[in-house]
């Protein structure tokens, strides 16, 4: 869903799970009063902050360095590989969680 915003140019600000609906069954971003043009730093963020709330931890949590590296490697380039990278290691954190 990030990636939509990206490809206008555009970063969300504060994409948390909470800040996700569904519209039967296409997920649309909701609270977009942060929304602001995208840079590779404001993408790294808009990243770190989604990774997080999906993982339910702190804000002030650092996370893996690994995944941090997945964040700031998608931040710089927003490709399908990037994306699918950090996709795969949160989904494997969660089943980690469980």
């Amino acid at each position: 869903m990030l990636r939509q915003l990206y490809k206008n140019g555009l970063v969300h600000g504060d994409p948390r799970v909470p800040n996700v609906i569904l519209d039967g069954e296409k997920p649309l971003w909701i609270d977009l009063m942060e929304v602001m043009e995208a840079s590779p730093t404001l993408k790294q963020i808009d990243a770190e902050i989604l990774t997080q709330s999906i993982l339910s931890v702190s804000p002030t949590t650092l996370l893996d360095p690994a995944l941090k590296e997945l964040i700031d490697n998608y931040g710089k380039s927003d490709t399908s590989e990037s994306l699918n990278n950090l996709a795969e290691v949160v989904c494997d954190s969660l089943t980690f969680l469980n």
